[in-house]
Order: structure tokens, then C-alpha cells, then sequence
């Protein structure tokens, strides 16, 4: 975390753990492939920052 700016990543907290975030977000979304991960939850409004594996950010 930086400048209110809440990443996810390798973290003890499911609520910032990349893995757990991800997997719940293909689980409420099923038009997101599963090679795309979740970088950002916003918690406004639903926005959700992910990313795939060539590094492009998807809101």
C-alpha cells in the first residue's frame, strides 16, 4: 500500500492476497479469462483493476 493506492500481492490478508482476490473475482464474474488477475479492488462501485500476462491493466 502507497499513497491509499491498496495493491494486491503476496499478503497474509485474503483481502489483499492476489490468489484468494483473484479466484473470488472469476467466481463473480465469468467473463473475465483466468489468465487475467486482479491487481486492484477499488471497493467503489465494484471497480476492479486487472491485469493479464503481457502486463496490459484492464478496469
Amino acid at each position: 500500500m502507497a499513497d491509499g493506492i491498496k495493491r494486491t500481492g503476496l499478503a497474509k490478508a485474503e483481502y489483499r492476497n492476489v490468489v484468494s482476490v483473484t479466484e473470488q473475482e472469476w467466481e463473480l464474474n465469468n467473463n473475465v479469462p483466468h489468465t487475467m488477475y486482479v491487481i486492484e479492488n477499488k471497493y467503489i462501485d465494484g471497480t476492479i483493476i486487472w491485469q493479464d500476462k503481457r502486463g496490459n491493466n484492464f478496469w
